[in-house]
């Protein structure tokens, strides 16, 4: 997952940065399961520390970004949106679909993903503590 998150980061830093500068970033689209593949072989050490690289760009980037409303016809990202929906059983499944986001919406979605991701972990980590505890 850290893998994951670091690698989302830096693509939709750079898809926020040509957004910032006016223009529509290049295809393909931040797809909802990208990884690099160090999360198989990296050490944990590289992968905290990419995914604390990857967070401070992102900010020093939004730092950067202006202040006051929209521009009127600024450019968008298309964007790959993953929520959760009602399923007949009573459980949930991932509805995709695609969306086009200006550069303020693209940058909450980004704050979104991670808010998502630091839950699933705060979970996790407390049913492996309590499997522990037993």
């Amino acid at each position: 997952m850290v893998d994951h998150i670091s690698q989302t980061q830096i693509r939709g830093c750079e898809e926020l940065r040509h957004l910032l500068a006016g223009r529509r970033p290049p295809l393909p689209p931040v797809y909802e399961a990208l990884r690099s593949g160090a999360g198989q072989w990296a050490p944990w050490e590289l992968l905290v520390e990419e995914l604390h690289t990857a967070n401070e760009a992102m900010l020093e980037l939004l730092r950067s970004a202006p202040e006051g409303p929209a521009v009127p016809n600024a450019p968008t990202v298309k964007t790959v949106m993953v929520t959760l929906r009602a399923l007949p059983d009573g459980g949930t499944g991932p509805q995709i679909y695609f969306v086009e986001l200006p550069w303020k919406e693209y940058a909450l979605l980004q704050r979104l993903h991670l808010l998502d991701h630091r839950t699933q972990v705060k979970k996790l980590h407390a049913s492996i503590t309590a499997a522990s505890l037993q």
